[in-house]
């Protein structure tokens, strides 16, 4: 082992036995070290980005710059190290540098963002483990990384049926039902006896209110597995919906059919049935629910497309209806740091806790803003409460509103000389 290595490794040590990393991170990373020169012949990405992070919670941000580095040598489009790079500089004062991170992350072509790190193709144990990131970060509900990773393992392998079938059922997850329904068709069309595909289109289906067609998948996939309890008893739920669907009242049809629209992205048509309903039932507590959700998910969108001010309208929407929405708030608050009004942004931040005073995520923004409008002892305070509030097991969090006092830390001190 090289001595750069056996330097790290003594450090480590020491680290693991203070309880600082766990054992697992530590035996992973030991395996390492003992093959690899630790500056000049790494490997394993992700590991130079963890341990780029011991050594930042250390303090020690040569060291953790270097494996940053390392680590994005290995993969230029890994975005957490890219990220983690910019924070590291910019609290080494390069804030000149930490820009040009900054800048090149901006520049990367959205497909090319995949996290965790873009491994070289080749063997079936990395697309596994690619498969199964994505499903963890799918439940986490992190689905746009997840869905990154889908989209480039699908560049490599094109007709893999069962990467399909996982990004069909990740974007039923999302609301795309339309697009989920469509990967199940090309899986089917040269797999006609997919039980998977057969159930999960079925379920798809059943989704969007297709019920005589869902009944007719969940049949094709009985013929495959007559015995299946999950399936049977899902026919049973369709056929016992089809019978209530028979006798619902207009304005349960109409109900039906705005949930219809919206699982079809259909948003406008969504509403017009909403307020149809309310036209005549202005208290009908569905519509105002599916409406709220329409309006949420029309207001993502937008955000997404950076028609900000359309997006805002949505919101207030909500608002009219719902005072209470924390969801509306900080998505009110996000906007508004997008476009640069912090003032409004830690406005909407404030609404959110005097509903709920210990809201991580209101906290956070709130505190990221009073930093960029200047405010940075009013942000420290905030960021303080945040890290007492974070649940042990949320690490990232943690790191990032760390690095966040960090940065407001140096700013307050630079402000005073």
């Amino acid at each position: 082992m090289a001595s750069g290595a056996n330097e790290l490794l003594k450090r480590l040590t020491a680290l693991h036995k203070m309880g600082i990393i766990s054992f697992n991170d530590f035996e992973r990373t030991r395996s390492f070290l003992q093959d690899f020169d630790y500056i000049s012949n790494p490997e394993d990405p992700i590991i130079w980005k963890s341990i780029g992070n011991i050594f930042f919670k250390e303090n020690d941000y040569d060291m953790a710059l270097k494996c940053y580095e390392n680590a994005v040598g290995l993969d230029h489009f890994y975005i957490d190290a890219l990220n983690n790079i910019g924070m590291t500089l910019k609290i080494m004062g390069r804030w000149e540098d930490a820009e040009k991170i900054f800048d090149y992350i901006e520049s990367i072509p959205k497909e090319n963002l995949i996290s965790p790190v873009q491994t070289e193709p080749g063997t079936l144990n990395q697309q596994a483990e690619m498969v199964n990131e994505a499903i963890r970060l799918k439940n986490l509900g992190k689905y746009d990384d997840a869905l990154l990773i889908y989209n480039f393992l699908l560049t490599l392998y094109p007709n893999d049926n069962a990467v399909m079938i996982n990004k069909a059922i990740l974007l039923k997850n999302m609301n795309k039902v339309s697009q989920a329904i469509k990967l199940y068709d090309l899986v089917l069309e040269k797999e006609p006896d997919s039980f998977i595909a057969l159930a999960n289109k079925g379920t798809a289906l059943w989704f969007i209110g297709e019920f005589d067609t869902a009944n007719s998948y969940y049949d094709r996939a009985l013929k495959i597995s007559p015995n299946n309890a999950v399936i049977l008893e899902y026919k049973r739920q369709v056929i016992e919906r089809m019978d209530i669907v028979k006798t619902d009242s207009p304005t349960q049809k109409n109900l039906d059919e705005a949930m219809y629209q919206m699982r079809k992205e259909q948003y406008d048509d969504a509403l017009k049935l909403c307020d149809k309903i309310l036209i005549t039932d202005s208290h009908n507590k569905d519509a105002i629910q599916i409406s709220q959700s329409v309006l949420n998910a029309k207001g993502l969108e937008l955000i997404q497309k950076k028609e900000f001010d359309k997006a805002i309208l949505n919101f207030e929407k909500i608002l009219v209806s719902n005072p209470h929405s924390i969801s509306a708030f900080l998505n009110l608050s996000v906007i508004y740091e997008k476009i640069g009004n912090h003032e409004k942004a830690i406005k909407y931040c404030e609404s959110a806790l005097e509903i709920d005073s210990e809201n991580l995520d209101a906290l956070n923004n709130m505190g990221y803003n009073l930093f960029l409008s200047g405010s940075i002892s009013e942000a420290i305070i905030i960021y303080d409460k945040v890290l007492r509030l974070i649940p042990p097991e949320n690490l990232d969090l943690r790191l990032h509103v760390e690095n966040n006092k960090k940065m407001a830390l140096i700013a307050l001190q630079a402000s005073k000389k």
